[in-house]
Parts: C-alpha cells; structure tokens; sequence
C-alpha cells in the first residue's frame, strides 16, 4: 500500500511540474502572434544587407510581424525582395517606406516601415513597398576618416601660416 501511495505522490509531482513547465513557456514565447491573423507584403531592396528569413518586422518600433522570405527577384531587376508576414491590423500605407536597420550597434537586422502620409491609401495584402537604402557602419568609418584627412590639411596649413615669420613681422 506504501509502494502505491509513493507512485501516486510521485505522478502528481511530474504533471504538477509539466503544468509549471508548459506555463513558462507559454508567458516567456509569443504564442499569441501564432495565432493572429497576417497579411503579406513585399518589399524590394537594392542591396539585403544581411537580412535574414523570420527577422522581425517593426512599425514605428513596434513590433508587427516577421521577414519569411528573402530571394533575388529577377522579374524586379535582380532587386531583392523580402516577404513579410505583418499583423492583419497594421496601417500599412502605399507611400510607408521600408529600411533595414539594425538592433544595436552590432545587434541583429530587422526590417523598420515608416507609417507613411495620412491621405495615401492603404496597402493591400500582397503589395509592393520600396525599400530605402540603409546607412552602413562602412560608409560612416570611410566618412569619418575622410574628415579626419581635411581636418590634418586645415591644421597643417594654419601652423604653416602662423609660423611663417614675414607673416609675424607684420
């Protein structure tokens, strides 16, 4: 009878801790975008800058749904197009502009829609946005360094001139 009551004891403590388990799973993934409703957009890029499929999709910040395909689209020009699955509900307008940003400084990619104007109409599923050209980490190092030259030119061309002698002279 021992032998039974330790079997019962021991039974209710797994399917208690399977409870706990399937709880914290449930309050930590977002199981409720499983079960909204979607509606697809793509959207062309000249260059994906590392973007990658189940990236997410964010409307001024926040967050609304998910990249789920990323291809070369011959038939756009050998343009890039991402497929993006968003919530059904999002105002997305036929003049909202796509960027690809990055979470962080070296954070993941995702993909940032702006809202667009208030009179433009809105986009239906299926539709096509262009995409923004987006700002690299490169192109600002290359840029910063540009600077830095000119600046070097101005500095060495001041000292030259306030050390020039004649010119003090005067």
């Amino acid at each position: 009878m021992e032998y039974r009551k330790n079997e019962i004891r021991a039974g209710i403590f797994l399917l208690a801790a399977f409870a706990v388990f399937i709880v914290m799973v449930f309050s930590v993934s977002d199981v409720r975008s499983l079960f909204a409703r979607k509606k697809e957009i793509k959207v062309l890029f000249t260059i994906s800058d590392g973007i990658e499929k189940n990236a997410q999709v964010r409307f001024a910040g926040i967050k609304i749904g998910k990249v789920t395909n990323v291809r070369v689209a011959p038939e756009h020009g050998d343009m890039v197009e991402l497929t993006l699955h968003v919530a059904e509900d999002a105002v997305i307008k036929e003049d909202s502009r796509a960027a690809i940003k990055t979470l962080g400084l070296v954070g993941g990619k995702y993909v940032e829609l702006t809202p667009g104007s208030p009179d433009a109409g809105l986009l239906k599923p299926g539709g096509i946005l262009d995409g923004e050209q987006s700002l690299k980490m490169e192109d600002l190092t290359r840029a910063g360094l540009e600077v830095m030259g000119k600046l070097r030119n101005i500095a060495f061309n001041i000292d030259r001139l306030l050390g020039d002698p004649a010119l003090s002279r005067n």
